[in-house]
């Protein structure tokens, strides 16, 4: 169970976030907000899931952690590569790898606004 870090690469409209190489038990750095207020993002997830989930999860204390709804209200938690829609305005945003044996995954998010 290891905290993976974050990268983040600002551009002049988006910013692109990426944790790599998760694994089961994994949960990524915390990402802060700090300076954006309400933002919209899509985050995708890659990798080997062997029945792992991904949660993609929000604090406003980093302390205590929620899975991030999409835009249809269902908490974001894909056992799959995929990729979901999501507004937040909360301050942190992190990756949460629970159960199963997933690895080598790898979760990226497009914020705007």
């Amino acid at each position: 169970m290891a905290v993976q870090p974050v990268t983040s690469a600002l551009a002049q409209s988006y910013d692109n976030v990426t944790w790599a190489a998760m694994a089961t038990g994994d949960t990524g750095a915390p990402y802060d907000l700090v300076n954006a207020r309400a933002v919209a993002g899509a985050v995708q997830i890659e990798g080997t899931f062997s029945g792992a989930t991904v949660t993609l999860q929000a604090s406003n204390n980093g302390t205590n952690w929620y899975a991030v709804k999409d835009i249809s209200g269902s908490d974001i938690a894909l056992t799959a590569a995929g990729l979901r829609e999501f507004s937040t305005a909360a301050r942190y945003l992190r990756p949460s790898a629970a159960s199963g044996s997933g690895s080598a995954l790898l979760v990226t998010i497009c914020l705007r606004g």
